[in-house]
């Protein structure tokens, strides 16, 4: 929210898997959550979600890694 309000700038983090995202305004107001986990979606789509307590949408993207050693991270 400081980054965001006090700042005026936009920023990239990760984000755990247990957590709970709204997918729609609605589904905020109806405190309708999911874990980032249970969503299926391809590598470089992206979905505008919701978190509690937090009042701007944000833009998730899935990004997968792939190491020297052939072992991922998403």
């Amino acid at each position: 929210m400081f980054i965001k309000h006090t700042t005026k700038k936009d920023f990239v983090m990760p984000l755990k898997a247990n957590r709970k995202v709204a997918l729609s305004m609605e589904d905020k107001k109806q405190g309708r959550y999911v874990q980032v986990e249970t969503l299926s979606f391809e590598p470089h789509a992206q979905w505008d979600v919701y978190l509690e307590g937090v009042d701007f949408p944000l833009v998730l993207h899935k990004q997968v890694f792939v190491n020297e050693g052939g072992s991922t991270g998403v």
